[in-house]
């Protein structure tokens, strides 16, 4: 039985009186290594910043056990509190530690480097449940911890710590000697796993808390890609990437950053980052992927996680995903991030920017987020071909399905842009179309397009509610508080809507004369029942004066498409979710029924996966038969 089990064992008190007896039989037991062997090792220092050994360690830093010969794969390097913090913990923290110390805070000062094989380094305070903080903190002059090696896979596990003060090192994959990466933990062609960590207060040009790339493996040439970390249940906090002068790299992921691999990151928290470029929270790139089809797509995964309070100087305030990446995102709450906000009127994205990538995002919430200029909520530049395609052969474009899309904005005092959402040309001539799926796009504001704004795009929406949005500008002509949409002429720029709701969208001036204030075309007639715009079976109050004549056909007697107001239901009985204000009136809870029942396009079973998810107010009744109109939430019981 190792001396850490024993003590547990024998209880508090117990293990005082074995002293150096019990280390010196730990030291035995841990140092029988062989060749097929797993062993313990462990690290206690006796106080900080004191080189003598803890009663129950080996070493007093992690250094010393990752330079000893016996060292093999599959190894636990377990670390423990310092000793006088432990014995004051052991007496009920009735006097402070004999050398002042913080009782909860242990420091190990170093930077440390995982072995070209599987090892476990894990933190385990040996009285857990106190607030203990175990902490490795970085010298100064590179980054703290360091995967190096492509053997260093899953069973490479780094758990339990606080990651701070490190300042990044080199990825010679990047072959530019003065950009440094990870100021936390760096990965080069390595996938480890990081759990339960908190990675705070660290910087580099590229990834100031983690920094992933496919690194210099095996000689790997440009254009490559390879799977990346686990980043499971961590914080990653006020970290930032800085200004280098001496590369071209400009900083980008001040949380974290992956270059040409694709990382897992799940139930983790991302705040209070920072980027002096682009990418506040989250960086996703891909290089070299133009003209090269044949290199494989890299795919990170963000799953369960909140990227919050994250600012970036120019694009991409939580998000930044750049060329050629295929991320998805789902079940993650991306709010109150930044993009610009220094007074100089250049941020985009807020919430997310993605240029020439294909990015999918599942039941997200992107809410009160801000820009400088355009996209508070939402920034993309149309979709380039990455070489992901459907069975069919069809370009797919990227897609946000049962998202929300709420009280996001531009800042800046001049001419704003797509408060919720802006979509534009990117560089790529060949893109797909962006499809907007059972989302709600409520509360957002910008001087035009306060809701969405696109130009030169192919763009669809598909049971969405697009509501309450606010256009700020004073031009009556075409400042719209809904939806702009700018064909710039193109005949391949097309925006779709099907059984999508626009009501109660508004400007601050007076009604324009020709467009309403939910919906608006430049280079094209109002609702012109051809390419760029189609609609089917949509609901919108504001074209009942505007859009019913006989030369507007598509609010007209026999289309599918209905000039009233939806009636959303009063009341809080079915308000599940913050923006619950948006479910369809019904019998007998409300005064009148929505005329957007039953009114869809298809049965509900073969739309979007919204059978078992509901717009109505009735407990325990999903939509059923023809699709309702606009957003449905997820179906829940009643509350009780």
């Amino acid at each position: 039985m190792s001396a850490p089990s024993l003590r547990r064992l024998l209880g508090s008190s117990a293990p005082r009186l074995l002293g150096k007896s019990l280390f010196l039989a730990s030291a035995l037991l841990a140092g029988a290594n062989s060749a097929s062997a797993q062993n313990t090792w462990y690290v206690q220092a006796h106080s900080n910043g004191s080189p003598i050994v803890g009663p129950h360690g080996q070493s007093a830093t992690i250094s010393g056990i990752l330079a000893l010969p016996q060292l093999g794969a599959g190894d636990t390097i377990i670390v423990y509190e310092n000793w006088f913090s432990e014995s004051w913990s052991a007496s009920g923290g009735t006097a402070a530690p004999p050398d002042g110390s913080n009782p909860l805070l242990t420091i190990y000062e170093e930077d440390i480097t995982y072995p070209a094989f599987d090892i476990t380094i894990k933190a385990d305070p040996l009285y857990p449940g106190q607030g203990k903080v175990i902490q490795i903190k970085g010298t100064g002059t590179d980054s703290v911890v360091s995967f190096d090696s492509p053997s260093n896979d899953r069973d490479s596990v780094l758990d339990g710590f606080s990651i701070t003060a490190g300042t990044g090192s080199q990825d010679p994959w990047l072959n530019d000697s003065f950009v440094l990466v990870g100021g936390g933990i760096k990965c080069l062609g390595a996938t480890p796993t990081i759990q339960n960590c908190t990675v705070m207060r660290n910087a580099a040009t590229l990834g100031g808390g983690i920094y992933a790339s496919i690194g210099n493996a095996n000689g790997t040439p440009p254009g490559s890609s390879a799977s990346g970390p686990l980043i499971l249940n961590c914080i990653v906090d006020s970290n930032w990437a800085q200004t280098n002068p001496l590369t071209a790299f400009v900083p980008e992921g001040g949380g974290i950053m992956s270059v040409n691999c694709s990382p897992e990151i799940d139930s983790t928290e991302v705040l209070w980052n920072s980027s002096a470029h682009n990418g506040g929270g989250i960086a996703l790139w891909d290089l070299d992927i133009p003209g090269n089809p044949l290199t494989p797509i890299v795919r990170p995964i963000v799953r369960d996680s909140s990227i919050h309070d994250n600012t970036a100087a120019v694009r991409g305030g939580g998000f930044y995903v750049f060329q050629g990446v295929n991320p998805e995102i789902v079940r993650c709450l991306i709010r109150f991030n930044e993009a610009g906000g220094k007074g100089m009127g250049i941020g985009e994205g807020g919430g997310l920017f993605w240029a020439s990538c294909q990015v999918e995002l599942d039941t997200c919430v992107i809410s009160s987020n801000k820009a400088d200029i355009a996209g508070g909520g939402v920034f993309f530049e149309s979709d380039g071909d990455i070489g992901v395609t459907e069975p069919s052969g069809v370009l797919p474009g990227s897609s946000l399905t049962h998202c929300t899309i709420d009280r996001n904005l531009t800042t800046d005092s001049g001419l704003t842009i797509g408060g919720g959402i802006l979509g534009k040309q990117g560089l790529d001539q060949e893109f797909g179309t962006t499809r907007f799926e059972n989302c709600l796009i409520v509360s957002n504001s910008a001087d035009n397009g306060g809701g969405a704004h696109f130009t030169f795009v192919r763009v669809s929406f598909q049971n969405c509610t697009v509501s309450q949005n606010i256009a700020r500008g004073t031009d009556v002509s075409h400042y719209v508080g809904g939806v702009y949409f700018n064909s710039q002429g193109a005949s391949f720029a097309v925006f779709t809507l099907q059984d999508t709701i626009l009501d109660g969208n508004r400007s601050t001036v007076a009604p324009p004369p020709v467009s309403p204030w939910d919906i608006d075309f430049q280079d094209a007639s109002p609702f012109t029942p051809v390419p760029p715009a189609t609609f089917a079976f949509c609901m919108m109050s504001t074209a009942a004066a505007t859009v019913t004549s006989p030369t507007h056909p598509q609010f007209g007697a026999g289309s599918s498409n209905l000039a009233v107001a939806p009636i959303f239901a009063a009341g809080g009985i079915f308000t599940y979710f913050p923006n619950g204000r948006f479910y369809l009136a019904h019998m007998p809870q409300q005064v009148a029924t929505s005329p957007g029942y039953n009114v869809g396009s298809q049965v509900v079973a073969g739309q979007l996966a919204i059978n078992g998810m509901t717009c109505r107010t009735i407990g325990n009744i999903p939509d059923t038969g023809l699709v309702d109109l606009g957003f449905h939430y997820p179906y829940l019981n009643p509350l009780p």
